[in-house]
């Protein structure tokens, strides 16, 4: 079965790799305003973490199936550029939204990364030519 022309299982795979992300997403939520370390051993201690927040999860999850619907795959890696570039941005894009609205601030360390990759990813776009 294919939407779009890309086989249903690619959309299921980006799914739950989308729901993973969301619930690291929720777990960076809780760490990062309170400026302390994202990777760290307490994510696999069960006191420490928080309640992960469900909805943030499907967020993602259908953020990342619809990013892959209206970008599609491509065959080389250099045509999966602009997927790449917003897969990884989306969840920092979530994350300083959450953040924001809860706290009404958004970590400079978020900020200064999510400037740094864009930047970085605009570099390969920049040198192959327009044909």
């Amino acid at each position: 079965m294919y939407i779009n022309d890309i086989h249903i299982m690619y959309y299921f795979l980006i799914g739950i790799i989308g729901g993973v992300i969301g619930y690291f997403v929720t777990w960076c939520n809780a760490r990062l305003p309170e400026y302390k370390k994202v990777f760290s051993k307490d994510i696999l201690v069960k006191e420490k973490r928080p309640e992960p927040q469900y909805v943030l999860i499907i967020i993602n999850a259908l953020l990342y199936v619809a990013l892959l619907y209206f970008c599609g795959v491509g065959k080389d890696f250099v045509s999966n550029l602009k997927l790449i570039r917003f897969l990884v941005l989306t969840p920092m894009l979530l994350s300083a939204l959450v953040i924001d609205y809860k706290l009404q601030i958004i970590p400079n360390r978020l900020n200064l990364t999510m400037f740094s990759l864009g930047v970085i990813s605009k570099i390969p776009s920049a040198l192959i030519p327009v044909k």
